[in-house]
């Protein structure tokens, strides 16, 4: 059993590793974009940590920050452009270092469906078990909408590198879920995982990505 343990350890390890080295992604940024955004300055330059403490879920406010990382401002993420997600009264936005800042996946897909700028393509719905099968290989941005949750109503939004996405820190900040080992348990050994989630006897042992109600990717090249 020691010995299980200690090989599950040395995976774990071994996915922060590999996650982290960007697989030989160039270095690249400018602070103020003047040409389309390319995958390799949003992977170069996710967002994986605890940027504003006070939101528990912040899936999107690290998106938003990786965006501004690559010199998109998401100033047209603003309530004239995006209405507010069912049974919210206004728009999920904060401001972070003058930006503006999405903190609802939902919305801040909406509002990427609008193709806000350049790089980002047509929206694709991938909704289904076989999500995977659609992007595998592809890198971009994908988001899962009400699939986890009391009511089933919680979504995510993330950057997907092939077969995974940025590891984040070991934060419940991956829709719910304790974040290092929910994307080793989906994403590891090429992207196929080991465990994908799912419910047993009414209990949620992790989020199933693929029980989404909708699943939209937007590819990055």
């Amino acid at each position: 059993m020691k010995q299980l343990y200690l090989g599950f350890f040395m995976s774990c390890l071994y996915f922060i590793h590999m996650t982290h080295n960007g697989f030989g992604v160039a270095e690249v940024y400018s602070k103020t974009r003047k040409s389309c955004v390319q995958f390799f300055d949003l992977w170069r330059h996710a967002e994986t940590g605890n940027p504003s403490p006070e939101y528990k879920y912040q899936c999107a406010i690290r998106l938003s920050i990786t965006l501004h990382n690559v010199g998109v401002d998401m100033k047209s993420f603003s309530q004239k452009a995006v209405k507010p997600a069912s049974g919210r009264q206004t728009l999920g936005r904060t401001i972070i270092d003058g930006l503006p800042v999405a903190t609802r996946a939902d919305e801040m897909a909406v509002w990427l469906k609008q193709n806000p700028f350049c790089g980002l393509g047509q929206a694709e719905d991938i909704t289904g078990q076989n999500w995977k099968d659609k992007v595998y290989g592809r890198t971009g941005i994908i988001a899962f909408s009400s699939y986890w949750g009391k009511n089933q109503d919680g979504g995510h939004i993330d950057i997907w590198n092939k077969s995974r996405f940025p590891y984040p820190t070991p934060s419940f900040s991956i829709d719910g879920t304790f974040g290092i080992l929910a994307n080793f348990s989906r994403f590891a050994f090429g992207g196929w995982g080991i465990y994908n989630g799912g419910y047993y006897y009414g209990v949620g042992i992790m989020p199933n990505l693929a029980d989404s109600k909708k699943i939209i990717f937007f590819e990055v090249k």
